[in-house]
């Protein structure tokens, strides 16, 4: 095998971390959390806090940095 171009696998890691991280925050928003307690016979207290553009777009930020990083360090050990 050949080795891995590091930007794009920086790159897509990081979007794909990103995206995982709006579906998860858009399903708590519409009450899937809900349905994932009781899907696993689990039951913990929780509270979702009004929705935040701010916080949301901070999230989405964070997360494409970690999954960039992520990507970087596993080009850097394969190849």
């Amino acid at each position: 095998m050949g080795e891995l171009n590091t930007k794009k696998v920086s790159l897509t890691l990081g979007v794909v971390f990103a995206i995982m991280h709006t579906i998860g925050v858009l399903g708590m928003q519409v009450g899937l959390m809900t349905y994932s307690q009781w899907a696993h016979l689990i039951k913990f207290e929780h509270t979702i806090n009004a929705f935040n553009i701010g916080g949301f777009l901070a999230g989405i930020v964070t997360a494409f940095v970690v999954g960039a990083v992520v990507g970087l360090l596993f080009t850097a050990v394969y190849n």
